[in-house]
């Protein structure tokens, strides 16, 4: 799920209220998608954030995946989703299917009018990629109502994405289960945030940062986040390794 390189960043993908960015906020839904796409048991890899959109093409066909979905939010003063594909005409395509199936839920929860399924040729994740591409705008980080819902709706958002992808793959969508079996981790992230919720979508849910090596006892496990009742709340469970 390729997202914008922080080096060429420019205004333009800085979110209209928030204090962020493109990147951030894409990535962020991106970790939620592959956590439950993997719970529904597929293989996920995203590409580096770092990288070019070259650079992203190139890792995604050296992985050689079945599908490849870029996450993106979109800039230019209007409003609502659209989803890019080769040829949007080609009803056949496996591009077109599924750019149509994840544009059904994304445009399903946003809270404006949304502006379909587009061809596009000339995007480097398009054009120069193997695998069918669906290319996500989730909506306009530049308008101010856009902005504050796409923040807002991080898990919504990935969710809908995850079930497009998952009806592309005729796999029925699973809600999210409890798991209440305690058990030891280790962060492996240089600091991992703790959240009253489990939910990456606002900042004034952080209780506290965690350090890399800390050990922590998770209690309950929900759709790739971790109880954590010592710490007074939850981490995302792709930062930390099982002991």
């Amino acid at each position: 799920f390729p997202s914008h390189d922080m080096d060429t960043l420019n205004v333009g993908s800085t979110f209209k209220v928030g204090d962020t960015n493109e990147e951030v906020v894409c990535n962020m839904i991106a970790d939620q998608v592959e956590a439950i796409l993997e719970r529904h048991n597929l293989l996920v890899a995203q590409n580096d954030p770092g990288n070019t959109p070259t650079q992203h093409a190139a890792a995604a066909n050296a992985f050689n995946p079945d599908i490849i979905v870029p996450i993106h939010t979109n800039a230019g003063g209007s409003r609502g989703c659209e989803v890019f594909c080769y040829n949007k005409d080609n009803k056949t395509a496996k591009g077109t299917i599924l750019a149509n199936k994840i544009y059904s839920e994304v445009s399903a929860i946003t809270p404006s009018v949304d502006r379909g399924v587009k061809t596009n040729t000339k995007f480097t994740e398009i054009a120069r990629t193997k695998a069918p591409v669906a290319y996500v705008e989730v909506a306009f980080h530049d308008s101010k109502e856009d902005a504050i819902w796409i923040l807002a709706n991080i898990k919504q958002i990935a969710t809908a994405i995850s079930k497009g992808i998952l009806n592309y793959f005729e796999i029925v969508y699973k809600p999210e289960q409890i798991v209440y079996n305690e058990y030891k981790a280790k962060v492996t992230a240089s600091y991992l945030r703790v959240r009253k919720t489990p939910d990456t979508s606002v900042t004034h849910n952080i209780v506290k940062s965690l350090k890399q090596g800390t050990v922590v006892v998770i209690s309950e496990v929900k759709d790739g986040w971790g109880y954590v009742a010592l710490e007074g709340g939850w981490i995302f469970l792709k930062y930390v390794s099982n002991m």
